[in-house]
């Protein structure tokens, strides 16, 4: 796809309008005086990889977290929408409530033990012998 001169003109305006809204965000939130201190404690193992992640941004954590309360005070309320993953329990029963229960006839010898024709029923069969 090509673009006039006058069309890249004007989408290299906005890059340079949207880079400079970013820098002034991001010095007031690094430039501004710091007065008041927050203290966390967090395990090592997240510590160390916010610090990497963060590095790659070229911040802090620090930088990150005023970043995440300056968004709070945003949106009124949390900068993402929090929720809970369902646990394998869970998934298994949601799984078997979406999936039709398939209903088998079993027959048994005089002995008690399962009869199952491996043609007619290898779902069951591969059950029966593997479980």
């Amino acid at each position: 796809m090509k673009y006039s001169k006058v069309e890249f003109f004007q989408f290299h305006n906005f890059m340079l309008h949207l880079y400079s809204q970013c820098n002034t965000i991001l010095s007031g939130v690094i430039d501004m005086p710091k007065t008041a201190s927050l203290n966390i404690r967090i395990d090592q193992e997240t510590k160390t990889g916010a610090e990497k992640l963060y590095a790659k941004l070229g911040i802090t954590i620090s930088d990150a977290v005023i970043m995440f309360l300056r968004q709070s005070l945003t949106d009124s309320g949390l900068p993402f929408r929090p929720s809970v993953k369902p646990t394998l329990d869970e998934q298994l029963i949601a799984a078997l409530e979406k999936k039709p229960v398939q209903e088998y006839t079993l027959n048994v010898d005089e002995h008690g033990n399962l009869i199952v024709d491996k043609d007619l029923n290898p779902e069951l069969f591969d059950w029966a012998v593997n479980g």
